[in-house]
């Protein structure tokens, strides 16, 4: 009977072995796209926080050496539009500048008291974090290549793929970082780190409470496996808590834009020309030269007797 299920346990260690190699060779081609993006890409900036106030985008701070408060700008001033677009939120500054490089001259369209002033910032990079990240994503590598080697080497024992899932994670804390360029690429990036961060501990812990067997061990029992998803309940709720405010934040990004959007416009607010009258107070006024009541659907009725 041994000699018959031979063939089938090879077949099994063959997919078990060529799955790990998959994976490797997958998180290998993204951790070293991930170092070439970091590398490659330097993050520009203005110097200037930006946030939402009721007047529009304001400046909150601004740092005395950057290139903002080199053009002038200083604490209060609201901007309204950037190279002749209009700005809503500070996300759209930030934006601007994620598709820039170092040395990009923009056009800033500023409100002070009243008054509207053009300023040219030319854009500088942010300071540079130095090596240490390409040291720790080069640990990570080691460390996923590690687990790799064990995993191939002992397809069959179940301590190699724990010990392979647990270098997977922390390959994925050492070498996934978002450059801060956020497109899809680097989101994934972004979310791959925090999803290593969030398994990584309660995966350490389980392993150490399985591994090395011990004789007689509790969590070997029935009711002891029946607590191993315990473990992982934290780390899924941290996960889903990440998620909620994410999408609440969305949803009150999109908000506050409608809002904007159904106000007056706000271009012509500061500018000094005529205030921009709303579509109801517009129909409210042709109704009343007409000698008709608005009603609440939007339609007129005119009064009995004519």
């Amino acid at each position: 009977m041994p000699e018959l299920l031979t063939p089938h346990r090879r077949v099994l260690a063959w997919g078990r072995s060529l799955f790990a190699l998959a994976v490797v060779a997958v998180l290998l081609v993204l951790g070293l796209a991930n170092i070439a993006m970091r590398a490659q890409w330097h993050q520009v900036e203005d110097g200037v926080l930006w946030q939402a106030r009721p007047e529009g985008v304001t400046a909150a701070e601004v740092a005395a050496s950057s290139p903002a408060g080199a053009a002038g700008i200083v604490r209060g001033d609201v901007l309204i539009a950037i190279n002749g677009s209009p700005i809503e939120r500070p996300s759209e500054v930030v934006a601007l500048e994620y598709r820039s490089v170092a040395g990009t001259r923009l056009s800033y369209t500023i409100v002070r008291l009243g008054a509207r002033q053009a300023l040219d910032i030319a854009l500088a990079p942010l300071a540079r974090s130095g090596p240490v990240y390409f040291v720790l994503a080069a640990v990570g590598l080691f460390t996923l290549l590690v687990g790799a080697s064990v995993r191939l080497r002992r397809p069959d024992d179940q301590a190699t793929l724990h010990f392979f899932w647990l270098g997977v994670a922390f390959f994925g804390v050492l070498s996934f970082s978002p450059s801060g360029r956020y497109d899809r690429l680097d989101y994934f990036f972004e979310w791959a780190d925090v999803v290593a961060r969030l398994v990584l501990p309660p995966l350490f812990f389980h392993f150490a409470l399985v591994f090395p067997e011990r004789p007689h061990s509790w969590i070997r029992t029935r009711g002891g496996r029946a607590l191993w998803p315990v473990i992982y309940v934290p780390a899924v709720a941290l996960g889903l808590q990440r998620v909620l405010v994410l999408i609440g934040r969305r949803c009150t990004s999109s908000n506050e834009t409608s809002s904007r959007r159904c106000t007056s416009c706000r271009m012509s607010r500061w500018s000094g020309t005529r205030r921009v009258v709303p579509p109801p107070t517009r129909r409210r006024l042709r109704c009343r030269a007409d000698g008709r009541t608005p009603s609440r659907a939007g339609s007129s009725t005119r009064p009995a007797g004519r």
